[in-house]
C-alpha cells in the first residue's frame, strides 16, 4: 500500500514551509513588514518601476536592495526584515577628571551648592588651568552621577 504525503503531492511546498518557519521567530510587527516587502517586490516584477512608486511610494533601489537581500540569504524571507536603526557607536561626553574631581570636591566644601553657583567657579578655574569648559547641564548629570555613586551626599 503506497502512502500519501499531502507535503510531497505539491511542488515547492517544502520550501514555502521553510520561508513560513524562518519568519515564524520573528514579531508580528516585523513579520508585517517582511510581508508588505514581498508584495512590493511581486508588485514591481509584475507592473514595474513607475506603477510601484506610484502605488508604495518606493524607490527602484529600495526594491532591488531587497531583492539582493534576497538573493544574498538564499531567499531566506528573514533578511528582508528591517535592521536595527540605532548607531553602533555613540557620542561620550568630552568630561575629563579634573572637571569631576573639582565638582566632587567643591560639593564637599559647600554643601548643597547647585550647578547654576558652581558653573561661573568651574569656569574660572578651567580658564586658569586651560581646560575646556563644560555647560551647566553637563555639571548637573556629574552631581548626579556622583550621588548615584554615593560620593557626594545631598
Amino acid at each position: 500500500m503506497k502512502l500519501l504525503f499531502p507535503m510531497g503531492s505539491f511542488t515547492g511546498i517544502k520550501r514555502f514551509m521553510q520561508y513560513i518557519s524562518n519568519i515564524s521567530h520573528l514579531e508580528k510587527k516585523t513579520q508585517e513588514v517582511v510581508f508588505k516587502r514581498i508584495e512590493i517586490i511581486e508588485f514591481f516584477d509584475e507592473y514595474g518601476k513607475e506603477a510601484t512608486k506610484k502605488a508604495f511610494k518606493v524607490g527602484r533601489s529600495a526594491v532591488y536592495d531587497w531583492k539582493s537581500k534576497l538573493n544574498k540569504s538564499s531567499g531566506k524571507l528573514s533578511s528582508l526584515a528591517p535592521l536595527s536603526k540605532t548607531p553602533r557607536t555613540r557620542k561620550r561626553r568630552a568630561v575629563s577628571k579634573e572637571h569631576i574631581e573639582f565638582i566632587e570636591l567643591y560639593r564637599k566644601e559647600h554643601p548643597g551648592v547647585d550647578k547654576v553657583a558652581i558653573k561661573p567657579v568651574l569656569d574660572a578655574v578651567c580658564v586658569a588651568v586651560g581646560l575646556n569648559t563644560i555647560s551647566e547641564s553637563t555639571i548637573g548629570r556629574i552631581i548626579k552621577e556622583l550621588k548615584e555613586k554615593g560620593k557626594i551626599i545631598n
